[in-house]
């Protein structure tokens, strides 16, 4: 049995991060665009907006950290 002991740095981490929100919007894009309803659509737009802050303060930390 081998046991894997690497670590993400924050680096990594960073990365790791920025992918899954990049990830995450589009599965929201996608929602919005196929929603039936109105409202469903506006809370889809909502969450999608949020997402994309969350990336761009990813993004902003990242760029702070060089």
């Amino acid at each position: 049995m081998q046991i894997n002991t690497n670590q993400f740095g924050d680096r990594e981490m960073m990365d790791d991060a920025l992918c899954s929100q990049k990830f995450i919007t589009d599965g929201y894009n996608t929602y919005a665009n196929e929603c039936a309803t109105p409202v469903l659509k506006t809370d889809f737009m909502n969450i999608l907006n949020e997402e994309h802050q969350i990336q761009h303060e990813i993004f902003l930390e990242m760029q702070k950290r060089g």
